[in-house]
């Protein structure tokens, strides 16, 4: 026998004696339980039966609502108040009388029904007999001085209806006078209650107990009873009928109105099904346990065996015995497992030495390619030094176009008038505009003197070599170099530093440069206008620098040319130990740049 089919002769010989002592347990509390789940599944249809009610009726009322007051009915003609009762008669087939009235009650238009005894143009809506005419116009409330009020009138059936009817008047929101008045069927609700009932039966009662509509077989539900509990939510309710019948109700209250749903149906419909499963539990549960009293002791031990030999070689090959092979004995699955044991063993063995043999290949690689990072690592620190390079002659390049831009021109221009006028005017009174122009000369030599320390690169410095650089100093002097050009885009430099030296160490012109670079980087994304504040300070043991500017452009191609410069002036920074904080933030907004660097404090007599 197939190991599968002894497998499930197993699991169902192992079910039977839960099976029976389910049984005995099913047997006191079966009866109980289904009459709870009968129970609960009145009161959640009697829940949904109102909620659907009370759902049909809200939606009814708001597009009624909606419909009148979309309307000016108290300056339309007679024929647009017809057509707006037949439009709106047509909206639910529910609607079995349609008029207008106004605010005192009277007829402002004639009624909108199909007369009883002709042929109907729709046949979905109630045919109106005179009688229940009248008997709407005498259950109709007076309409609602409010606008936009509704009044719902007191149910109530009309000789020959299928169904219970509800006077409802809607009054205009647009405070006209005029009301819509009509008979509401519940025919929707009678079907939905049809559906619901099979071998129980479903009631609506009214605010005083009446039926308004029943479903199912007569005679289960006492409204008498009922009539007590309907301001309650949801009510159990169970009772004896005058012939002595046990019948399991339900209640259940529609939300918005004093209506209440009534479910209910005898309670023998529980009694013959379960005595039923209860003797057919204990007839089966006897057979079953018998047969597994027999057959399981069998089926243990044409299992267990084979299990056991398993496991123990598992464990075996588990410790790294990979040579360990099983007996191949029978044709069933048992016997299938242990060959596929086998061809596993084997497998393992192999893989162990494929194993032994590519760890060897992998430290040959790793060794090979952490040679291969170092030297690429080192390639990248090169170019990298390259890059920065290359980025400090760009600065200088810029700052060496600024100057010859703002300088070289004027300065020739200068000293050549400078020098004719002063030899013709020297004991004239001109002659103090030809000083003038002598110290603006001079002012730019000192501009190309600061240009040439800046731009001057020497030998590299030995680590600890560095000079003392006043920072505050330094700014001041690039500010001198590259202030024209800012001003030729409009920005306004504003610097304020402290009194006190801001000392630090390091090379002076590579300083100077960044600095320099970093201004230029500012210019190209500070918006024309602006001001560039630059405030220095002295917090403790580091220098700080921040470069402010009120308003930045918001173009991403200016931001994407400055971004070479302030990465240059952040690398040179890092190589002197000071730090340069880019602002986080929306570009086109305020935004501030911090540059901190170590303090040197000087001892007296100059020794660091």
């Amino acid at each position: 026998m197939r190991l599968g089919l002894r497998i499930s002769f197993f699991v169902a010989f192992t079910a039977i004696l839960p099976l029976l002592l389910l049984a005995l347990a099913a047997s006191q509390v079966a009866r109980s339980q289904a009459e709870r789940q009968i129970v609960d599944f009145q009161v959640e249809a009697a829940r949904s039966l109102g909620a659907s009610i009370a759902r049909q009726l809200d939606d009814t009322e708001r597009v009624l609502v909606q419909q009148v007051a979309n309307f000016r009915l108290d300056v339309a003609s007679d024929e647009a108040r017809a057509s707006f009762l037949v439009a709106t008669y047509r909206l639910f087939p529910e609607i079995a009388i349609a008029v207008l009235l106004d605010e005192d009650g009277g007829e402002i238009a004639p009624p909108l029904f199909q007369p009883e005894g002709k042929s109907a143009e729709l046949i979905e809506h109630d045919k109106v007999s005179i009688p229940r005419l009248a008997q709407f116009r005498a259950a109709l409330p007076l309409p609602s001085r409010v606008p936009g009020g509704v009044i719902v009138g007191e149910p109530y059936r009309p000789e020959g209806a299928v169904a219970a009817v509800l006077p409802m008047v809607f009054t205009s929101s647009l405070g006209d006078g005029v009301a819509l008045a009509v008979e509401l069927s519940l025919t929707p609700v009678a079907s939905r209650m049809s559906t619901l009932a099979a071998q129980r039966e479903i009631n609506l009662l009214g605010a005083d107990g009446q039926v308004l509509l029943r479903a199912g077989p007569n005679g289960l539900v006492d409204p008498g009873r009922a009539r007590a509990f309907l301001r309650n939510a949801e009510v159990d309710l169970r009772y004896d009928t005058a012939e002595g019948v046990a019948i399991l109700a339900a209640l259940a209250s529609v939300p918005g109105h004093e209506w209440a749903v009534v479910v209910a149906e005898p309670a023998d419909s529980v009694g013959a099904a379960m005595y039923e499963i209860q003797l057919r539990t204990w007839y089966v549960g006897g057979v079953a346990l018998l047969i597994a009293l027999v057959g399981g002791t069998f089926l243990t031990r044409s299992i267990t065996g084979p299990v056991v030999k398993l496991r123990d070689a598992s464990h075996a090959v588990g410790r790294g015995e990979f040579a360990l092979r099983m007996p191949i004995e029978g044709r069933d699955e048992l016997t299938e497992l242990a060959t596929a044991f086998n061809r596993m063993s084997a497998s393992l063995e192999q893989n162990a030495a494929e194993i032994a043999s590519k760890n060897h290949e992998i430290e040959r690689f790793n060794l090979e390619l952490q040679a291969r990072v170092e030297q690429r690592t080192t390639q990248l620190r090169e170019a990298q030094a390259r890059l920065v390079q290359t980025g400090q002659l760009a600065a200088v390049g810029e700052l060496s176009a600024g100057l010859a831009h703002e300088l070289n021109n004027p300065l020739a221009g200068i000293l050549g008038v400078v020098q004719i006028l002063s030899a013709r005017m020297a004991d004239r009174p001109e002659a103090a505009l030809l000083h003038a122009a002598e110290q603006e000369a001079l002012r730019c030599k000192e501009i190309v003197a600061n240009l040439l320390r800046f731009t001057r690169s020497g030998p590299p410095r030995e680590p600890g070599a560095e000079d003392v650089v006043d920072l505050g100093a330094v700014v001041r002097d690039v500010l001198a170099l590259v202030g024209g050009h800012l001003r030729q885009r409009g920005v306004a430099v504003d610097l304020s530093t402290t009194d006190a030296p801001m000392l630090m160490r390091g090379d002076a012109s590579q300083l100077g440069r960044a600095l320099g670079q970093l201004l230029t980087s500012l210019r190209a994304v500070a918006e024309p206008g602006t001001t560039l504040t630059i405030e220095g300070a002295l917090p403790g043991a580091e220098l700080e620098l921040r470069f402010g500017l009120a308003r930045t452009v918001a173009d991403t191609d200016d931001w994407r040319a400055a971004g070479l410069g302030f990465w240059v002036a952040r690398q040179v920074f890092q190589e002197h130990g000071a730090t340069l904080e880019e602002p986080i933030g929306e570009r086109g907004a305020k935004r501030t740049w911090l540059l901190r660097a170590p303090s040197c404090l000087l001892a007296v007599g100059g020794a660091a």
